[in-house]
């Protein structure tokens, strides 16, 4: 269920997100994809699957697989596509101009599959004139998050952080998995270690008045302190970040 940003920006709710923490960030320079098999558009994000019926081939597709960028001139940014850990072949799913939350999102999404859910994503959010201000936008963001967390029942660990373009907030949940809502949908968790633990970052930010999560799902966190795991999303988390600049 996509929650709508306009709706909760303007509650006054209690933050179910429980904990604030100060991890130390990595600065690495992020590397582009070492292999872009693929490009779609979407017409749609379809929660429960279906995700075929709404993929066609990127019309610049030839062009995005050779620079290895996506350029957002509308949106004053561009993109290195950056290679995600255990992505050996990227897939990218653009969604672009999604009105569902009461603003309007703008998704690039980043699978091991075509048909496969994301595993990390990049989600450009343009708000009304009274939330493009820095602050109001990531207390309207942290809003939102804090009922996703209240609803799903789930502890979710928060770093502020200070970076570029000023305030950062991550946030971290444990054992969360890449669905094709995925990341402004509910959160969903694994719910054995079948599949080996996980942990889900989430990076806000804001650039221009449009407010920028970076999602990524990070595994191979096995055998690591809880410290250990956060430093190891957050290495991982600037060499995605990194990727995104202004034109």
């Amino acid at each position: 269920m996509n929650q709508s940003f306009r709706s909760v920006a303007k509650r006054s709710l209690a933050y179910a997100i429980s904990l604030w923490i100060l991890v130390p960030g990595v600065s690495i320079s992020s590397e582009p994809a070492n292999s872009i098999r693929a490009v779609w558009n979407l017409s749609a994000q379809p929660c429960n699957g279906g995700i075929g019926n709404a993929m066609n081939r990127h019309p610049h597709e030839k062009a995005i697989q050779q620079s290895k960028e996506i350029k957002l001139e509308s949106l004053g940014l561009v993109l290195k596509i950056p290679q995600i850990s255990d992505i050996n072949d990227t897939h990218v799913k653009l969604f672009f101009g999604d009105k569902s939350r009461g603003v309007v999102d703008n998704y690039i999404l980043f699978s091991r599959q075509d048909l496969a859910p994301p595993s990390a994503a990049i989600v450009i959010t343009e708000l009304p004139k009274e939330l493009q201000q820095r602050q109001k936008a990531l207390n309207a963001a942290m809003k939102l998050q804090a009922g996703i967390a209240r609803r799903s029942n789930i502890y979710v660990k928060k770093a502020k952080l200070d970076g570029p373009y000023g305030n950062m907030i991550d946030l971290f949940i444990e054992n969360r998995i890449g669905t094709h809502c995925y990341p402004t949908a509910d959160y969903e968790i694994q719910t054995s270690n079948a599949g080996g633990e996980t942990i889900g970052i989430s990076r806000f930010f804001v650039i221009k008045g449009k407010l920028i999560e970076f999602a990524l799902i990070v595994e191979g966190i096995e055998g690591k302190s809880e410290m250990e795991k956060l430093i190891y999303a957050q290495k991982l988390m600037n060499e995605f970040y990194d990727s995104l600049r202004e034109i």
